[in-house]
């Protein structure tokens, strides 16, 4: 079962942080961020360290929660220092974080993305990276993610189309007190002050 993401547009309350909402990341929909033959895509603008996402709230307590979305890393950038921050996020009951995408970059400006998986001791499983090409010359790729609760025998997986080092795997999880309730794509955590420019994320859909 297929399911496209509900465009609820939520920019982070700054001000509820003693921050204006000026300090906030930004999204935008427009033609820009078109990417797989779409018209139109989320444009998401690193100007600030508050979160900016769209939000699904249809997952129905998902044990097995797989999803795709394509990425374009654009200009973003955080100036020749390693950072990251979170840009997919499976929520489980009371918005507690389960599974994450993060997208970072390297010191020698290479950009690439991971998966976090939490664990039942509420400690994360983290894959390594999955590089998204070349230097300044990635091209949107379609970003693949799954994750399978189980007591041992959980997993999750990561994979990104074309080229070489396509995907990672965490497995023997034991992560079955978690399922996933909602869903967040764009600038969600860990935002940090280096990242400038703009990214491009579409085609979202999740099914079990």
């Amino acid at each position: 079962m297929k399911r496209s993401i509900q465009l609820a547009l939520v920019v982070a309350a700054a001000f509820a942080l003693g921050a204006s909402a000026a300090s906030a990341a930004t999204i935008a929909v427009n033609a820009a961020a078109a990417m797989n033959g779409t018209n139109f895509g989320l444009e998401v603008n690193v100007d600030a360290t508050a979160p900016a996402y769209v939000r699904d709230n249809t997952p129905n307590a998902e044990t097995t929660y797989r999803g795709s979305f394509w990425l374009d890393p654009d200009s973003w950038s955080t100036g020749g220092v390693r950072a990251s921050h979170v840009i997919f996020s499976g929520n489980g009951q009371g918005g507690v974080a389960v599974l994450r995408v993060y997208l970072l970059q390297q010191p020698n400006g290479k950009r690439r993305v991971r998966i976090y998986c939490k664990e039942n001791s509420g400690v994360f499983a983290k894959s390594s990276n999955i590089t998204l090409g070349a230097i300044g010359a990635e091209p949107p790729r379609k970003i693949d993610f799954e994750m399978i609760t189980g007591a041992g025998t959980g997993s999750c997986s990561l994979t990104r189309s074309g080229g070489a080092n396509p995907s990672v795997n965490l497995t023997n999880l034991t992560n079955d007190n978690w399922d996933i309730r909602s869903a967040r794509l764009g600038a969600i955590v860990s935002v940090d002050s280096v990242s400038t420019g703009r990214y491009f994320l579409d085609e979202f859909e999740s099914f079990r």
